[in-house]
């Protein structure tokens, strides 16, 4: 009975990845700035590319409890390498695709971004 739900709601959807999209979107053009700003297409365990993620805004505690709240948003945004973001970007497609039909595209992006 789900199963026959989710496909009516994907059926009926006229765009039934458009957050998805966007969101994917959006992981894709940080990484590209990022990479285009640092020279660089893989963020390693080094000094310097843990400095270019964290200048970046990921999510370091010490500093969120400094007062830079926003790192909680911005690090949901960032990869280390290409082969992170194009796995996290391939199972947001399929899995985000399944949520955003489930639940709506204002519902998916609300829990997307909590």
């Amino acid at each position: 009975m789900q199963r026959q739900v989710i496909r009516t709601r994907f059926a009926l959807s006229q765009n039934p990845r458009f957050v998805t999209n966007i969101i994917i979107g959006i992981n894709v053009i940080v990484f590209v700035i990022l990479c285009l700003l640092n020279k660089t297409i893989s963020f390693d365990q080094t000094d310097q590319g843990i400095t270019a993620i964290v200048n970046a805004g990921a999510q370091v505690n010490i500093l969120v409890q400094q007062g830079q709240v926003w790192r909680i948003f911005t690090a949901m945004f960032l990869h280390f390498s290409l082969l992170h973001i194009g796995l996290n970007m391939l199972s947001l497609f399929f899995i985000g695709t399944a949520i955003e039909v489930f639940f709506g595209k204002w519902r998916y992006l609300v829990i997307y971004l909590g």
